[in-house]
């Protein structure tokens, strides 16, 4: 599943997963000050029911999206060369390629401007999640943008579309190791959806787990339920895991290693002790994950 932002910072999870932190988290971008992390979820709230070889599919990326306030954003920073279309009154590129939607590029702008209320940016964010595909040409040409706020902003905002096209692919597999964790994680959610992809989203995930940000790694632990056996090989990273202090990182850790099956062997004590100690949903998925580890490997 995912999930996605609100004021300084704000995780939605319309897929049943998260992104996550403020403008530049881990990166070089100034966050608004006076603000704090929140996280909302949408249907599903977290993690998603654990399947097969891979978990359940997210119906939409999680992502923590940034509000334009306190960023200092103007039409100067866009980096291609505008012109100005006589019908719409309103800025369209002009150079070669699909064409940007002006509906687009005016729910753009205004999503740039650094004097928006938090209404106002979230009606600007959901303009461009409403427009969907039509607004795939400019997203794309922001997640190749040198401006880190606008490669955070596209990314979260690809994530919320749900799968990707291979254009849109092609443009966030270079992001997964982007200097802004922000972005890396919008993008590793965005892609989280397209099994191809899952060798090289999971080990993204996975590190995200270590971040100091909790929303980080509450975000990258809900993306992981997307996957199954092919965590196979970050079995000793998702052990470690299990010793976040934070339910909603532990579960959806949980509910993989049990999913991953015999592989997960080296998580096993640590399972059990779970098991013996914790209390409701927590325990019940260990007891779960201990039985399926165990099962899969008399198979």
């Amino acid at each position: 599943m995912k999930g996605f932002v609100s004021l300084a910072r704000r995780l939605r999870l319309p897929l049943g997963a998260a992104l996550l932190l403020s403008a530049g988290c881990g990166g070089t971008s100034t966050p608004p000050s006076d603000t704090a992390t929140e996280v909302s979820s949408a249907p599903g709230n977290g993690a998603a029911q654990p399947s097969t070889a891979r978990g359940a599919s997210p119906q939409t990326p999680g992502v923590l999206t940034v509000p334009g306030e306190g960023r200092s954003r103007d039409l100067a920073t866009l980096s291609i060369p505008l012109i100005i279309s006589e019908e719409e009154g309103l800025l369209v590129p002009t150079e070669t390629g699909p064409p940007i939607s002006p509906a687009a590029e005016k729910a753009w702008r205004n999503l740039m401007r650094p004097d928006l209320a938090a209404e106002q940016w979230d009606a600007a964010q959901q303009a461009l999640v409403e427009l969907g595909a039509e607004a795939t040409p400019l997203l794309n040409r922001e997640l190749g943008s040198s401006e880190e706020y606008h490669r955070e902003i596209a990314a979260t905002l690809v994530a919320q579309l749900g799968t990707p096209s291979e254009a849109t692919q092609k443009a966030l597999l270079p992001l997964l190791d982007d200097k802004s964790l922000f972005v890396r994680a919008n993008a590793a959610a965005a892609l989280a959806p397209v099994a191809e992809h899952s060798e090289t989203v999971v080990p993204v995930l996975t590190k995200l787990l270590k971040a100091d940000d909790p929303q980080l790694r509450k975000m990258a632990a809900m993306n992981l339920s997307s996957f199954g056996k092919e965590a196979a090989p970050e079995v000793a990273t998702l052990a470690a895991a299990l010793e976040d202090s934070d339910a909603e990182v532990v579960l959806p850790v949980v509910q993989l290693l049990g999913r991953i099956g015999p592989r997960a062997e080296p998580a096993m004590q640590r399972l059990q002790q779970i098991a013996f100690e914790q209390e409701g949903e927590v325990k019940r998925a260990a007891q779960t994950a201990i039985e399926q580890i165990r099962t899969s490997a008399n198979e």
